[in-house]
Parts: C-alpha cells; structure tokens; sequence
C-alpha cells in the first residue's frame, strides 16, 4: 500500500511532462545556450577571471567576503546530469565531503573533517530542520534544480553562522537573461525499481522571469522495507524593474517516504544484504517554504539584500518496539526567518559589509505508545498518547567583515559575529507517569561573540595565498536542557560546542585550463556534542558530550583541460581532490572514547575522475572514490561489545548523455561499476548496507 501511493506520486509529475510537451509541441524551438559562468565583475584590484570562478567563489560575492577563506565551487553543467540525487556524484567535485549512507531518501549522512553534519543552505538561507533546537537535515531540493554546489571553509560560521566546521551552499536554476520560454523533461528508470521523472519550464517576458520544476522518483533499496519515494514542486517568479534591482517570491514544497530497514551486524551484511532487522519502521516528511527577497543596487556604491522566509516542515516516523506493537512519533518545525545584509565598496577595492539573521521556530513533538504496527501518526488506532513537547527557538546575529586591500597585493578581511539564542521546552506525560520521563519547563539563553581574521595575497600570475583563523559554536539544542524520555537529568545545561579553526593555504590559476588548491587545517572542538538513539527507547534521541576533538591535516584540489585551448568548444578534464585528516578524541569523561577516532572521519578520501563534453552535444564523465576506514558513532563503545571500524571502499561510477536531436538527449549511467559490497554508515543497531552496480538510462527532452 505504502509503494502503491509512492509510486502515485512520481507518476504525475511523468503524466505532466508528457501534458506539457504536447502542450509546447507548436511553440518556439529555438535552441538558449547553457547557462554561462557569471560575468567578470571588477571589485578589487584584480578581477575575479571567468577561469577562476569555475572553481571558487568571488572574493567578495555580493555582501559575503569570501577572499581569505578556503572556497570550492562545482558547476552541475559541466557534468552529466545527477538523476534520482544521487548525493556520492554530486559532490564528486567537492573535496572532503563524504556522503556516508544514502539507504533511503529520508535518510540524508553529510560529514566534513569529523566534524559531523556540515551547515546546509540553498541560496544562502538554511536547509536544516532547525538550525538552533534541532540542526538536522531531513530533506533536500532535487539535484537537476541546482545550478552550483559551493563550499566555504574558514570564516564560515562569520558568513552564515552557527556552527563548527564548513557551510555548503547549494546555489538553484535560474532563468537566463533574455531567455525564451523553453521546456524541459527528463524521464528515467533503472535497477532497483528505480523511475525518476524530472520536468522544469522556465523564461523570460520583459522585466519578469519564470521557473517551475516538478520532480519524482521511487526506488527498491538493498535491504527489505528501504524503499522510498519523493515529490518535489518549486515555482520562482522575479521582476527587474530597472538594472540591478531585483524582487522575488520562490515556492517550494517537497513530500517524502521512506522504510526504514535498520542496521545489520557486520557479518549479515556481508552474507545476505536484503534482510531487514526493522521491517514495520516507516519515515514521512513533508516541507513547504515560502521565500520572499530583494537584490538591489543602491546610489553610492551600495547593495542590499533581503530574504524573508516561512517554513512548514513535519516528520513523522513509526518505530516497531519488539513486542507487537510500535510506537509513533511526530515532530514538527514551524519557521520565520529574516536575512538582510548589506556592502558598500570604497577605495580600490575595500568593502564593508554586514548584516543581520533572525528566526523564530515553534517544533512541537507528540509520541504515542501502542500502536499497530502498520499504524502512522494519521491513523493512530489504539495507540496512547504518552508525551508532548511545546518547543521554541529563537536566534537573532549580527555580522560584519571588511576587506581592506593593502600594498604588495595584500588584503585582510577582520570579522565580528555576534549570536543570542533562547530555547525552551514545555514536557508534559498526558497518560500519567511514565518511567524516566522528564516533564515540567526548562529554558535557556546564551549570547556569544565569535571573532575572525584573514589574510592573503596575489602573486605571480592569478596565484593567491591565503590565511584565516576563526572561532566557531553550535548553539545549544532541544536535547541539551530535556531529553524525551531518559538521557541527561532534568535542568542539565551543558556548554556549547565551541572550536576554533586555522586554515592556510594557496590557490590559482596560472595555466589556461589549470586549476589547483591546497591547504593545510587545525581545528579544535570543545565539548563535542552527539545525539544518539536510546538503547532503551528507539523512539528517544539521547544529547552526549563526547569531550574535546582535534581534526588537522591537508587537503588539496587539482583540475585541469586538456582541450581548453583549443577549437570546437570542446573540453577534457581531468580532476582531483583528495583530504588528508588525523581526527582524534583527545579528551573525554565517557569511558572508551579518548584517543579514539571521532565518527565519520576517515584517514583519507580521495575523489577523481575524468570529463570530457561539448556544450548542447555530449558529455561523459568516469569518476573514482576511495573512502579510507573510518569509525561509526562515536558513542559506540557505550552502546556495542565490538565498535570495528568500517573497511574502506573504491567505487567507480559511469555516466553520459548525447544529443540524438535538437530537442532530445539520451542519458545513462553505471553507479558502483565494480559491485563492491560496502557500507558507509553505521549506528548502534548496527551498520547499513549499500546498493551494488546499478545501471540505469533516459531520455531527456527539451522544447
């Protein structure tokens, strides 16, 4: 029943595709050019070259300084198109990244440098669920709506705030300017019962722009009850009245389901991978968003810009108990949020920038008890209402950085970041007492100063170095003042995770067509934070200090086209990324962690490959992957008998596309070439298996 309705869900948005090609059959056919990298815009003393932002972001990218910082950029078209989000290939080119399980679409493992989940945002505003109570990411827009995958490193926290580590900013489609109304369909099926339907049309009329995407997709995992389906619908419209001035509403709403099949013991993964240890558990979310914003260049050398934002994310999940019964869970996120920031250029080349956040966020939470096991938070049957959480978050930053540019080509950038943030929960037990349960109101607020500097220089030929030295924290969560069920006492306040971070490095690109990055990193983390399942309630998630880690070492980036200099459009390259990292838990008050290697934290992962395309003709790419050893949770010598690392990986993956006729392309490709048996994440019940070869192939129409 399940499968039936996801399976509904992607059927419509292919039922679109086909309404809508014979709908635009008689329209204009002519052909736009893809999207080109954004034009060179002189605001420093040296440009910001086409060939430079092919690879990094502009060194001050609107009211965000990103010179001084480490910065990776991935254009989406310059690779065959990334079908049912396939996460491992679309941060193939994003180096350190590691997407450490993709069991079902519901189930979204990010980690950087050991640091656990990274900041997630699309188009600068956050992706995570709460980024303050509850920092988790359920849910993310589909690959073919993303334009550029961008990575910031060093300063970070100072640009989006909070949180240790690095930001992924995920940049959306959008229409070409002066662009035609055209149509586009992509329409895939594959191993594993996969179906993928992707449709977007997007234009342009006068001074208004248009896009709207509708996506689906349903696929079988390895395991039984791993199933999963999505729906995904954005619509972006924006009006510029005049030049440099831009105001718009974008849309967007995004449905998931999911099985949930459990861990394995290392050896039942090894021998048969079908087998589900959590047959009934079931995951449901549903986000809807509704953004609304201005860019706008002002008199005297200014620009501002301004996003407000309402967002409506609701999980639920049903987790079977061992007895017959299960129990339900529902979580929700109720959101307001407000990012406005401002730059104004001086000089020859300086310019200040600063700004502020502000969200409000309501994430109310209900569990029941005794449930069918086929029952969801819907249809509840006989199940007791046993806990409800009122909770609220509130965070308000001010932020600002300046670019001074010195002599000798020398620039530095000082940064102040200022965070307050207020969390309450109100617990109560509806059904009486029951045991462990934490109930009454505990609140808490904390404001903290967050200081950073950078500095660099340009040398040679579009070479440049630099340095940054920053200080970072995640924001104390739902789970650091009350657990649900068990976990931390009643009114433990524990302290936020604070770090600090150093990265030097050199970047350029004195070569046509060549491009190369390398650095070296030190990051200190004090009181390292985890939540974790409860071993004695699958439904409670339990807060743990895990102590102070230490995270060091290289990583590097290399690209480079053979054809770039010459004729026809075409291009060979070839390319490398690879991260270096000594990750260890230098302190700890749990037994069995210090000196132990944090979760997610391998010794070396290594991403290369090799791309050769012609614009609106072909494009293939053969991509190879090496994830060293690394650890499962770090709370697992708490909760196992044999916390054994998991073993590393290669995984080779394939993938083309060619125009047959103006308007109709034909694309494939082979994921795990090789059929590794492997598995990249892991939890105290156990580690999760991943998918074997899987082929698939489609035909993507554009009218």
């Amino acid at each position: 029943m399940r499968r039936q309705g996801a399976r509904r869900l992607t059927l419509g948005t292919g039922l679109l595709a086909l309404v809508s090609a014979a709908g635009a059959a008689g329209a204009s056919a002519d052909e736009v050019p893809p999207a080109a990298v954004a034009p060179v815009q002189v605001n420093s003393h040296r440009e910001d070259t086409r060939a430079k932002l092919e690879h990094i972001l502009r060194e001050v990218d609107g009211p965000r300084v990103t010179v001084t910082k480490k910065t990776s950029v991935s254009l989406t078209d310059q690779q065959p198109a990334v079908v049912d989000d396939d996460l491992r290939t679309l941060f193939i080119r994003t180096p350190g990244v590691l997407v450490s399980g993709q069991p079902g679409l519901t189930d979204i493992r990010l980690g950087y440098r050991g640091l656990g989940t990274p900041q997630v945002l699309q188009d600068g505003l956050p992706l995570m669920d709460d980024r303050i109570g509850a920092a988790r990411l359920d849910l993310m827009p589909p690959a073919q709506d993303l334009a550029q995958v961008q990575l910031v490193r060093g300063g970070a926290d100072l640009i989006y705030g909070p949180g240790p580590g690095a930001a992924i900013n995920l940049l959306t489609r959008r229409p070409r300017p002066r662009a035609p109304f055209s149509l586009t369909s992509v329409q895939v099926g594959g191993s594993d019962g996969l179906f993928s339907s992707y449709n977007a049309m997007e234009g342009t009329d006068g001074a208004w722009e248009f896009r709207a995407s509708a996506a689906g997709a349903t696929r079988e995992g390895v395991q039984a009850n791993s199933w999963a389906g999505l729906a995904d619908g954005d619509v972006y419209v924006g009006w510029r009245p005049a030049a440099g001035q831009l105001w718009f509403v974008d849309l967007q709403e995004r449905d998931r389901m999911a099985g949930e099949p459990g861990g394995l013991s290392p050896a039942a993964a090894g021998m048969d991978r079908s087998t589900a240890s959590t047959p009934d558990d079931h995951d449901w979310a549903r986000r809807s968003v509704a953004t609304f914003g201005t860019d706008l260049d002002l008199p005297q050398a200014w620009r501002l810009e301004g996003r407000l934002q309402f967002g409506w994310l609701d999980l639920r999940s049903r987790r079977a108990d061992g007895t017959g019964t299960a129990g339900l869970a529902e979580e929700a996120f109720h959101t307001i949020g407000l990012d406005v920031r401002a730059r104004h250029s001086f000089g020859r080349g300086n310019a200040l920038t600063f700004g502020l956040t502000a969200e409000e966020d309501r994430s109310p939470l209900r569990q029941w008890s005794g449930a069918g096991p086929a029952s969801d938070p819907g249809d509840r049957g006989a199940a007791v209402l046993d806990l409800t959480q009122q909770r609220r978050s509130e965070h308000l930053a001010l932020f600002t950085e300046t670019v001074f540019r010195l002599p000798n080509q020398i620039h530095l950038v000082p940064s102040v970041r200022l965070e307050e943030t207020r969390i309450s929960v109100r617990a109560t037990d509806p059904a009486g007492p029951v045991p462990g349960a934490v109930t009454g109101t505990a609140a808490a607020t904390k404001q903290v100063p967050l200081l950073g500097l950078g500095i660099g220089n340009d040398f040679g030929r579009a070479n440049e170095t630099y340095l940054s030295v920053t200080q970072g924290y995640r924001p104390l969560q739902f789970l650091d003042i009350t657990p649900t069920h068990g976990g931390l006492p009643s009114g433990t306040l524990a302290d936020p995770e604070r770090s600090l971070a150093f990265e030097a490095g050199v970047h350029g690109t004195p070569l046509r067509g060549f491009f190369y990055d390398a650095s070296l990193f030190w990051i200190e983390v004090r009181d390292r934070r985890e939540v974790v399942v409860s071993p004695t309630n699958p439904l409670d998630l339990v807060d743990l200090d895990t102590g102070r880690s230490r995270h060091r070492g290289f990583e590097g980036e290399v690209s480079y086209d053979w054809l770039a200099a010459g004729p026809g459009g075409q291009h060979l390259v070839g390319f490398a990324n690879v991260s270096l990292l000594d990750a260890t838990l230098v302190r700890s008050a749990l037994p069995g962690l210090a000196g132990r290697t944090p979760a997610d934290a391998p010794h070396v992962l290594l991403k290369t490959g090799l791309t050769w395309r012609q614009a609106e003709a072909f494009s293939a790419s053969l991509t190879f992957q090496h994830i060293g050893s690394r650890h499962g949770p770090d709370s697992w010598p708490l909760t196992t008998t044999a916390p054994v690392p998991l073993p590393a990986v290669d995984l080779v993956d394939v993938s083309a596309e060619h125009r047959l006729t103006p308007h109709v392309r034909l694309l494939g490709g082979v994921r795990n070439l090789a059929d590794r048996r492997y598995v990249l994440s892991a939890e105290p019940s156990g580690v999760r298996p991943e998918q074997g070869r899987t082929v698939y192939l489609g035909l993507a129409f554009r009218l």
